[in-house]
C-alpha cells in the first residue's frame, strides 16, 4: 500500500511538472531518474507489465495537462487580440465589434470620441457630420481596407472611419 502511494506521489508530480516539449517526446521513468533514485522509489520492484503500466499512466496525464494549458494559452491569445483589436499595430484576425455608446449618442461632427461599453474608445478621422439623439445605441465597427475601420450606429446607414484611441 505505502508503495503504491509513493508510485501514485511520484506519477501526479511528473504528470503536473512535465511541460508541452517533454509531452511531445516522452521519456520513460527507467530513462528520466538515476537508477539509484528509480531503486531507492521502490519501482525496481515492479514487473515489466507494472512498469509499462505507471509509464503508460504517466505519458495520459502528461497529455492531458499539455492538452489543457494549450487550450488555456490559445483562450488567452484570442483574449489579448480581442483587447488589441483596431490598433494600428494590430496585425491578427480582423472581426467586426459589436457593442453600444455609452449614454446620450448625438452623432458625429469630426473628431468625435465615442465611448464604447466593452472599454474601447475609438475617434472619428472623417470630418462628416451624421445628426442623431439616442441613448445607448447599439453599433458595429468594421475592418475596412488598409487598417481602416468604420463605425455604424444599428438601424442607420451612415458610417464613418474611426481609428481606436484606448
Amino acid at each position: 500500500m505505502r508503495r503504491l502511494a509513493l508510485v501514485a506521489l511520484i506519477a501526479a508530480g511528473l504528470a503536473l511538472a512535465t511541460s508541452a516539449a517533454v509531452a511531445q517526446q516522452f521519456s520513460s521513468l527507467e530513462e528520466r531518474m538515476s537508477s539509484t533514485d528509480f531503486k531507492a522509489a521502490g519501482l525496481d520492484k515492479l514487473s515489466p507489465e507494472e512498469l509499462a503500466k505507471l509509464n503508460a499512466f504517466i505519458r495520459s496525464e502528461v497529455d492531458k495537462t499539455t492538452a489543457v494549458a494549450r487550450q488555456e494559452g490559445m483562450r488567452e491569445q484570442d483574449r489579448n487580440d480581442a483587447a488589441k483589436m483596431g490598433f494600428r499595430n494590430y496585425h491578427g484576425d480582423l472581426d467586426t465589434i459589436s457593442s453600444s455608446i455609452v449614454g446620450d449618442f448625438r452623432g458625429w461632427s469630426g473628431g468625435t470620441h465615442f465611448v464604447l461599453a466593452n472599454g474601447q474608445e475609438w475617434r472619428q478621422l472623417d470630418a462628416d457630420v451624421f445628426s442623431i439623439h439616442l441613448k445607448n445605441p447599439g453599433v458595429t465597427i468594421s475592418p475596412g481596407l488598409m487598417g481602416t475601420w468604420f463605425l455604424k450606429v444599428e438601424g442607420y446607414g451612415s458610417t464613418t472611419k474611426v481609428e481606436r484611441v484606448k
